[in-house]
């Protein structure tokens, strides 16, 4: 009866023991400890990110492919490592991480892609990792590139600026490739009333006297290209041959192309701009009115509209002397109105051109009240000690004023 008690007694100290023990190793693993009374952190469980660089160069790259580079890192705590959250401060720099979890003394690898397409120049990108290290909570990481175009062009968007509606108009860019093999393949105008046509093709030499192919491009606007803005995407399909020479590839470049489509008179300043001015002020303001495609007109009437009534705005016409060319000037005088705030309007401009009978020129304003003298800051103190009242206009722009 006894043995079997002391039997039973050893079997269950053992079961005891074996359950600390291994109550102990999970503590040991995923617990927390607190510090010692003197203050020691040595015996704290936790997390510790230790990555072996936490900068990559890689140097010059061309723009026709994407480049990849790896950061390692290792868990030297001796508790999990969390990697919660990799950001990236832009779309063309992208972090990749399979494995979020880290136990003491594991590894991993942070694989980051770098998409040189559209990007020319040097660049400077970080990566953000987050992290359960208490010690280190985010850790950045840094790229430096550069990337090499693969065809240059002479200006970065082809701009045509101003056209007459009705008479179009053509911009040019020059496509140059330092590669043994340069071909467009062909041209994508994303959108109506814009051709394309090849003009040239040549080899030359760059800037820094190195062969290469060029090629210029000439862009046209077709006459029935409506009135406003015109912006188009250009997208060029090119053949490159490879830089280990094996061969050829594809290779996209884009630019925009973009005009102002107006009519043939031309104002000048195109919108009128009065100013901030004081309740009362007068003032006058003066446009011209050109015609691009130097023909006479004459104008024939003016029209004011606006809500400012009380300024009493007056417009009138005559003709003028610019550069030795008589040419119709639209002249503006008025009073600022009473009612403090922004005021606003338009002159319409009618002439005898069968084609733009009407031309609108838009002005606006902004009225404040009269101050009545500069803010005067006397001393601190009188000379008895007695604190002085400062004073200032009694207009509506003082502290009380509304």
């Amino acid at each position: 009866m006894n043995r079997t008690i002391s039997t039973c007694l050893c079997a269950s100290t053992a079961a005891l023991c074996l359950l600390a023990a291994s109550s102990t190793a999970s503590g040991q693993l995923f617990g927390r400890t607190q510090p010692g009374p003197d203050g020691d952190m040595s015996n704290v469980r936790a997390a510790r990110i230790e990555i072996e660089k936490e900068a990559h160069d890689f140097g010059v790259v061309p723009d026709t492919g994407t480049v990849t580079c790896v950061f390692r890192f290792s868990n030297v705590g001796n508790d999990m490592l969390i990697v919660s959250q990799i950001d990236s401060e832009c779309g063309c720099t992208v972090p990749e991480l399979d494995i979020r979890d880290y136990l003491p003394g594991e590894s991993g690898v942070i694989e980051v892609r770098f998409d040189p397409k559209d990007r020319p120049g040097k660049h400077h990108k970080f990566i953000t990792v987050k992290s359960n290290d208490v010690s280190a909570p985010e850790r950045k990481l840094g790229i430096v590139v550069e990337v090499q175009q693969a065809v240059k062009l002479s200006v970065p968007a082809v701009s045509i600026g101003r056209l007459v509606h009705g008479h179009g108009g053509s911009g040019e860019v020059t496509l140059t490739s330092e590669r043994e093999v340069f071909n467009i393949k062909e041209i994508v105008i994303g959108g109506a009333h814009v051709t394309s046509e090849i003009v040239k093709r040549e080899k030359t030499t760059n800037e820094a006297g190195k062969p290469v192919h060029a090629v210029t491009v000439r862009f046209n606007v077709a006459p029935t290209a409506p009135r406003g803005f015109l912006d188009r995407q250009i997208t060029y399909m090119t053949e490159l041959s490879r830089l280990d020479g094996k061969g050829t590839m594809e290779h996209m470049v884009r630019h925009h192309l973009n005009a102002h489509i107006a009519g043939q008179l031309q104002v000048t300043p195109e919108i009128i701009s009065i100013g901030t001015i004081p309740v009362g002020e007068e003032f006058t303001r003066e446009v011209r009115i050109f015609n691009l495609l130097d023909k006479p007109f004459n104008v024939t009437g003016v029209r004011l509209e606006t809500e400012a009534a009380d300024a009493g705005i007056i417009v009138t016409h005559e003709m003028g002397d610019v550069g030795g060319k008589q040419v119709p000037l639209i002249r503006m005088t008025g009073k600022a109105p009473e009612q403090r705030g922004a005021f606003n309007g338009s002159i319409w401009v009618t002439t005898d051109l069968p084609d733009e009978k009407e031309v609108q020129i838009k002005f606006f304003g902004s009225v404040r009240a009269a101050g009545r003298g500069p803010i005067i800051v006397p001393p601190a103190n009188k000379p008895d000690g007695q604190p002085s009242p400062v004073t200032g206009p009694t207009g509506d722009d003082t502290a009380g004023g509304k």
